[in-house]
């Protein structure tokens, strides 16, 4: 729809112009019904000119925003669409078992552990949220769609999100330490703990 009146818009200051430049051209009408010598309609017409151009970069400019308007608009639809999803559907021992999955990795002495440890809670993530129904790819796409007034840990998630997608990019050069992978764990926990999960 959108599209379509942009079209729509485009095509009306076009046929605009069309009409006043052929009527203009061929019958001289603008001259007789002003009664102005060429002189003077020749400053009129660069002033109409410049006026009407004006006119034209706002319309575009407005059809612009009107877009990028239109577009939150779609994706606030969109995510106030979204079924609402029970979290204690998930039986309770398949929660306790992926989360001790984490935590173990997190207690281990390796760090290649650690890093799984954040991909496994990321993991967790991206799970539940398809389940909840967010549209999207990923974790980071799905994110998008959340409401920050519908969950207060979405500002940490989106932190611990960002730390797994640099520590996954940058794997050979990434190096992590114990201490900062319990900081992106309870990120993760701290979600997961308003959701109901944990």
């Amino acid at each position: 729809m959108p599209d379509k009146l942009k079209n729509i818009a485009i095509f009306a200051v076009f046929a605009l112009f069309a009409l006043f430049g052929w009527l203009n051209r061929d019958f001289g009408l603008v001259d007789e019904f002003l009664g102005f010598g060429s002189r003077v309609f020749d400053e009129w017409r660069i002033i109409s000119f410049i006026i009407s151009l004006i006119f034209l970069i706002g319309i575009a400019y407005a059809i612009t925003r009107l877009n990028i308007f239109l577009s939150k608009v779609r994706r606030v639809r969109k995510a106030a669409e979204i079924k609402v999803f029970n979290i204690k559907k998930i039986p309770e021992e398949t929660r306790a078992m992926r989360w001790e999955a984490v935590m173990s990795h997190l207690n281990s002495e390796n760090q290649g552990d650690w890093k799984l440890a954040i991909m496994e809670a990321d993991n967790i993530y991206d799970d539940l949220f398809a389940k909840m129904g967010y549209p999207g790819k990923g974790l980071g796409e799905r994110l998008k769609y959340v409401d920050v007034s519908g969950f207060k840990a979405l500002n940490d998630v989106w932190e611990a999100h960002k730390f797994r997608n640099r520590m996954v990019h940058e794997a050979a050069t990434h190096q992590i330490d114990q201490e900062e992978a319990r900081r992106v764990i309870g990120l993760f926990e701290n979600g997961l703990r308003e959701l109901g999960y944990l």
